[in-house]
């Protein structure tokens, strides 16, 4: 899907989140790291996770074609 970026993301029980933008070749374009809260439930950082990669992406890396 040219042109499209992918956003991947992850989240650690009590500890945080990341995530990694990829154009769609597969470069890695941009990273992100987020402290939570302690004490979240499993889907409640994965949401988080996908908020602020949206945000990151969004805001920081101008993206206007996104898939997560």
């Amino acid at each position: 899907m040219t042109g499209w970026v992918k956003l991947n993301v992850s989240g650690v029980i009590s500890s945080g989140c990341g995530g990694v933008l990829r154009d769609s070749s597969g470069k890695r374009l941009c990273g992100f790291t987020q402290k939570l809260k302690p004490n979240l439930e499993a889907d409640e950082i994965e949401k988080e996770a996908i908020l602020k990669g949206l945000q990151w992406a969004t805001g920081k890396s101008g993206v206007t074609k996104l898939v997560v």
